[in-house]
C-alpha cells in the first residue's frame, strides 16, 4: 500500500489556508481519488474526517477573533462560516458554549471540573451545563494542567465534582483511545 502523507498534507494545507476549500470532491480530486477513498485515507492519517477537521479549523479561527474581541458576526466572516447560526452549532457542538460565552471568557458560566485515571494518565474533564467542554491529560503537575485546561474560559465559575465528572471523563477517553479524536482535548497538556 502506497504511502497517502503527501497527499494528505496537501489537503491539510488547503483545509488550513485562509478560506480553504472544504469541498470533499474538490479534495479528492486534488489527490486523484474517488470522494470516497479520499475520505477513508484522510480519515486514517488525519484521525478524523476531512469535514470535521475543516469544523475545527473554523471555529478555531473563530474563537481567536471572539478572544481578540470581534462580535459574533465578524467572527464568523473571519472563520469562513455562511452565518452565525453556523458558528452558533460548531461551538456548542465541540465546546458547550455558546460563541458570546466564548467571546466573554464563559462569564457567567458554571463549570464542573473533575479529575480520572485513563489509560493516558490523570484525565481531567471540564463539563458546562451543554456537556463535556475540555479533557487535558496530566504528565504529573494537576495544577498545571488545570491552569492550562481552564485559560480558555478565564471569567468561568469553576467546581470541583470528581464524581459526577468520571463518567463523561471515561465516554471521552474511550473516544479519543478508539476513535483517535477529540477536538477539545488541551494542547499542552495532552499527551498520547
Amino acid at each position: 500500500m502506497p504511502s497517502h502523507y503527501a497527499t494528505v498534507a496537501r489537503a491539510i494545507e488547503r483545509l488550513s489556508a485562509p478560506h480553504g476549500a472544504d469541498d470533499l470532491d474538490a479534495l479528492a480530486a486534488d489527490a486523484g481519488m474517488s470522494p470516497g477513498h479520499f475520505q477513508r485515507v484522510f480519515t486514517e492519517w488525519a484521525g478524523v474526517s476531512p469535514k470535521r477537521f475543516a469544523q475545527q479549523l473554523s471555529l478555531a479561527r473563530a474563537r481567536a477573533a471572539l478572544a481578540e474581541g470581534a462580535s459574533v458576526l465578524e467572527a464568523t466572516m473571519r472563520a469562513g462560516l455562511s452565518s452565525p447560526g453556523r458558528l452558533h452549532d460548531l461551538a456548542v457542538t465541540y465546546d458547550a458554549l455558546t460563541p458570546g460565552e466564548l467571546r466573554r471568557g464563559a462569564e457567567g458560566v458554571d463549570l464542573r471540573y473533575g479529575w480520572a485515571a485513563s489509560p493516558f494518565g490523570d484525565a481531567l474533564a471540564l463539563v458546562s451545563p451543554r456537556g463535556l467542554c475540555g479533557l487535558s491529560f496530566c504528565d504529573g503537575d494537576r495544577d498545571a494542567t488545570l491552569a492550562d485546561a481552564t485559560a480558555r474560559w478565564p471569567r468561568a465559575g469553576l467546581t470541583r465534582d470528581d464524581a459526577s465528572v468520571a463518567a463523561l471523563c471515561g465516554e471521552a477517553v474511550l473516544d479519543v483511545r478508539v476513535a483517535g479524536r477529540c477536538g477539545c482535548t488541551s494542547g499542552a497538556a495532552a499527551r498520547g
